[in-house]
């Protein structure tokens, strides 16, 4: 089966309705827990896939889990929003701090405005995750940047990465 995994009772809630409508025969398990602690055996996936979330974690637990449930020759699956050296300047963080503030207190809610404003500190670049992702010993790593939809929002950066055959 298809196992989700998300740390919020209300993305869970979204996600079961996905997958209902989708008509597929496939079943699914969703599991309520936090991706830097996963409630999975070593070993257990194939693949693992983490969508438009890293921002919001620390990223070296999350590959160390990632690493950690995927077999042997497994395969990782990111995407999520890419940062440019720019953000590392402590005025420019600021601006797009207040300007993610302003564009979810509009478009969504305070709770998911103040969530994204406080992890614009944890967007991080292609060079950065490059490391990152050898650094937690994942193999052919491949990083794409795509153009965003609008000027404002970083461009999404889609990342793909492999377990080595051997254990390190």
């Amino acid at each position: 089966p298809l196992h989700g995994l998300d740390i919020t009772y209300g993305m869970l809630k979204r996600a079961s309705k996905a997958f209902s409508q989708t008509n597929s025969d496939a079943s699914f398990l969703l599991t309520c827990a936090s991706a830097l602690e996963m409630p999975y055996a070593a070993q257990s996936f194939d693949l693992a896939i983490c969508g438009l979330a890293t921002h919001h974690m620390h990223v070296p637990t999350l590959l160390s889990e990632m690493y950690r449930i995927l077999e042997v020759d497994g395969r990782i699956a990111i995407a999520d929003v890419g940062s440019s050296p720019l953000w590392r300047i402590p005025g420019v963080k600021t601006l797009l701090r207040i300007g993610a503030l302003i564009f979810f207190l509009i478009r969504e809610n305070w709770e998911r405005a103040w969530a994204e404003a406080l992890a614009v500190s944890n967007v991080l670049t292609s060079e950065e995750w490059a490391a990152l992702l050898e650094e937690a010993g994942f193999t052919i790593i491949s990083i794409q940047r795509l153009q965003s939809k609008y000027k404002w929002i970083p461009d999404p950066l889609i990342m793909h990465a492999k377990k080595p055959g051997r254990e390190r």
